[in-house]
């Protein structure tokens, strides 16, 4: 005979699935100062000629404003329609 659970046992599974499980969920713990200990990130410009922006568009065109249209493939019977 087939068991059909219930709500309540629905619910217990998904407590010690919560609990057990997937493990408890990780505690956080608040930072109390604002300084932090990594590396300090330094913007610096661009080195002389080597900006890109300022070198102007790519070689053969800017490929930004152009973009290659294609009509969809038609089978051979249906070539004639588009």
């Amino acid at each position: 005979m087939p068991y059909y659970p219930t709500l309540a046992d629905m619910m217990e599974a998904m407590h010690w699935l919560a609990d057990r499980g997937f493990g408890p969920a990780p505690q956080t713990v608040p930072i109390q100062s604002d300084q932090t200990t990594g590396d300090q990130m330094v913007f610096r410009p661009w080195a002389p000629g080597t900006d890109p922006a300022a070198q102007g568009p790519p070689p053969g065109g800017s490929s930004n404003d152009e973009r290659a249209v294609r009509r969809p493939w038609l089978p051979p019977d249906l070539h004639d329609i588009g």
